[in-house]
C-alpha cells in the first residue's frame, strides 16, 4: 500500500492507494480532472486533465483504466478503501494518524477521524467529506454484488 497525496488547491489530502491506477481513479473522481495524485517518489503521478481536447482526456483513460466503468466496477473494494482513507493530513503527519488509529476501538474511528479532519481541514473544499461519500457508494456496489 503506498500514501498518495492529492494535489489540489486547497488543503493538503493523503490517502492510501494499492497501486497507481486506484490512486488515478481516486483523484479523477473526486477532482474532475482537477486533482493530481502524488505518490512521492519517482514512481507514476498524474491525474489533472484540466483544459485537455476530449480525444486526450479518452486517450489517457483507455491507457489506464481500458473502459473506465467496467475498471471501476472491477476494483470497488478497493476504490472504497482509498477512497475512505483520504484524509486532511500531509504526508510526513499520515504516519502518526494511520498509528493512532489502530488503537482506537472500531467503533469510536470514525467519529476520531471526523474530528481530526476537521479540526485540521481550513478550506470549506471539504475534499474528505466527499471522498468517504464516495466509499460508502463503492461499498454499497461490493455488498450488492456480494464482492468480499
Amino acid at each position: 500500500m503506498k500514501t498518495y497525496e492529492i494535489i489540489n488547491p486547497s488543503d493538503p489530502y493523503t490517502f492510501h492507494a494499492p497501486d497507481f491506477p486506484t490512486a488515478l481513479a481516486v483523484v479523477l473522481l473526486l477532482g474532475e480532472g482537477a486533482y493530481a495524485a502524488d505518490p512521492g517518489d519517482d514512481s507514476e503521478r498524474g491525474g489533472i486533465m484540466l483544459g485537455w481536447k476530449e480525444k486526450q482526456a479518452e486517450d489517457y483513460l483507455a491507457r489506464h483504466f481500458g473502459d473506465p466503468g467496467q475498471w471501476c466496477d472491477a476494483h470497488a473494494a478497493e476504490l472504497a478503501d482509498a477512497f475512505d482513507s483520504v484524509m486532511s493530513f500531509k504526508r510526513n503527519e499520515r504516519t502518526a494518524f494511520d498509528e493512532a488509529v489502530k488503537l482506537i476501538p472500531e467503533e469510536e474511528r470514525a467519529a476520531y477521524r471526523a474530528r481530526v479532519h476537521d479540526s485540521n481541514r481550513s478550506s470549506m473544499n471539504d475534499i474528505g467529506a466527499r471522498a468517504w461519500k464516495f466509499a460508502e457508494g463503492f461499498r454499497a456496489q461490493v455488498a450488492a454484488k456480494g464482492i468480499s
